[in-house]
C-alpha cells in the first residue's frame, strides 16, 4: 500500500465518486482556483488551461512530462 493509513484508499471500500472527489480536492483545487487547470465533468478529463498550454514551449511541455514521470517513479520506489 502506498497511501497513508487514514487515506480512503488504504481503508478500502471507497466508491469511484469518493475517489474522484478526493483527487479533485487535493491539490487540484488550488490550480483550478487559479484557473490553470480545468476538470470537464462530463468527459472525466483534467486539462491544462488552453491559454497556459499555448504559452508553453515544446521543451517546457517535455520538461513537465519528465518531471511528472520522475516524481511518480520516486513516489512508488519508496514502497518497493
Amino acid at each position: 500500500m502506498v497511501e497513508k493509513a487514514n487515506s480512503i484508499y488504504a481503508k478500502g471500500g471507497y466508491t469511484d465518486t469518493q475517489a474522484q472527489r478526493n483527487i479533485l480536492s487535493n491539490p487540484f483545487k488550488r490550480f483550478e482556483d487559479m484557473r490553470m487547470l480545468h476538470h470537464t465533468k462530463t468527459l472525466g478529463v483534467i486539462q491544462v488551461d488552453e491559454s497556459v498550454w499555448k504559452k508553453l514551449t515544446r521543451e517546457e511541455k517535455q520538461e513537465i512530462e519528465r518531471i511528472c514521470d520522475e516524481k511518480l517513479e520516486n513516489y512508488y520506489r519508496r514502497f518497493k
